[in-house]
């Protein structure tokens, strides 16, 4: 990950009726929004559940449409750059949240290396009474690194390379209806139901492929990050950052049947050369603060990496 941009109706939200909006009494941030002020209102369910009949690339969108409307979102991420070490092996892990709303942000990355099978953290960065400490396994302390905390307008990391949150619902459609319209680019194939743990999600396989452009130049992944730029929204209070370069992609997206948010991905960066970028999500707040530990443990995901078709 490395490219970073800062950042109507939709084509596909008649296919699913709109859930209501998140009860008043619900917390999903440890800070609240300043009385008087307005923001976009999630869209989190219940809604009509989507079937396996539907259009992949449908559901995908809409899929999107309902994330970019979230005021919090939550992650656990592993990043990796080789593919002999995919999965479990020499890899980047981010733990982030963020909130729209009051701009709340945690962030800690960790680079993990794996030795006879036994994974542990070489190098680590946290944010901590507002600035940013940095770990090595070498001091195995944590040193002031002289910079500042992640902000709002550092968005490596903050969402999941692809989509966004804290948009009105009139800006996801127009985000949405952007996407689908360009030709070439996103292509649905297959949404089938899945059971993990017990409980139903949709899995949706998607590729993302290099589209002409009007100039005879093609363009893929990238594409997420022009469409954001044609939406009407404050830059400094929308972080968005993209997959790095300008990849294919070879998408798995585990969603919940009933919200359509997503609660896995894993996206295969492909025709550019090869990284694989895993994502577990939580829309609930709260944001939560970074401790220091003497020895910071690896992060785990929760889900398993998804077998790709």
């Amino acid at each position: 990950m490395g490219c970073a941009l800062l950042a109507g109706s939709t084509a596909c939200a008649a296919l699913w009726p709109a859930p209501a909006p998140q009860s008043a009494d619900a917390k999903p941030s440890a800070e609240t929004k300043p009385s008087g002020e307005t923001g976009p209102s999630a869209e989190t369910g219940p809604s009509a559940a989507a079937e396996p009949s539907q259009d992949p690339k449908s559901v995908f969108l809409e899929s999107l449409r309902r994330q970019a409307t979230q005021p919090v979102i939550a992650t656990v991420q592993e990043h990796y750059q080789r593919e002999d070490a995919y999965p479990g092996g020499s890899r980047k892990v981010v733990v982030s949240a963020f909130d729209y709303r009051s701009k709340a942000i945690k962030l800690e990355e960790s680079e993990v290396s794996v030795t006879d099978g036994r994974p542990r953290v070489i190098r680590a960065t946290r944010c901590a009474a507002g600035t940013e400490r940095f770990w090595t396994d070498h001091s195995r302390r944590w040193e002031n690194r002289g910079s500042k905390c992640p902000s709002p307008v550092d968005p490596l990391w903050i969402n999941d390379g692809i989509g966004i949150g804290g948009l009105t619902k009139e800006q996801a459609g127009a985000l949405v209806e952007t996407l689908d319209g360009y030709q070439g680019l996103i292509h649905g194939d297959s949404v089938t139901t899945v059971r993990r743990d017990g409980r139903p999600y949709l899995r949706l396989d998607v590729t993302v492929r290099h589209m002409k452009l009007g100039d005879g130049a093609s363009a893929g992944a990238s594409m997420f990050g022009d469409a954001v730029k044609t939406i009407d929204v404050d830059v400094a209070g929308h972080p968005y950052g993209w997959l790095g370069g300008d990849p294919g992609l070879k998408i798995v997206r585990l969603v919940d049947p009933e919200t359509l948010l997503p609660v896995y991905s894993q996206m295969e960066e492909t025709e550019t050369g090869w990284r694989m970028h895993r994502v577990q999500y939580d829309f609930d707040g709260p944001i939560g603060t970074s401790d220091l530990p003497k020895t910071p443990e690896v992060a785990r995901m929760t889900w398993e990496p998804e077998k790709s078709q």
